[in-house]
């Protein structure tokens, strides 16, 4: 599956193309400046659910694996269950 960077102006620009019923695959890594703020995939109607299942997933692990992290780094010893769910809730409304 190819992967495509394009600027926020190309997604602007291509987005009848992008989001044609013809391209069923591949993935595209949206830009800012250079830098990539997102990360558009194709779905379907059989398949959004697993697709957002994943993702969901995805970042839940990627969070998760960040505050291990930076708990590792801290001299108080290991997270209760309640530090954890703090953490999680803070991560949240960070974005």
């Amino acid at each position: 599956m190819p992967t495509t960077y394009l600027s926020i102006r190309d997604l602007r620009e291509q987005s009848s193309r992008i989001f044609s019923g013809n391209n069923t695959d591949g993935e595209y890594i949206i830009t800012n400046n250079g830098k990539p703020v997102a990360v558009l995939t194709s779905v379907s109607e059989e398949n959004l659910e697993p697709v957002l299942q994943y993702v969901r997933r995805a970042k839940l692990t990627r969070t998760l694996s960040e505050i291990r992290k930076r708990h590792q780094q801290l001299p108080s010893g290991p997270l209760s269950e309640l530090e954890i769910a703090e953490e999680v809730k803070k991560s949240r409304k960070e974005r």
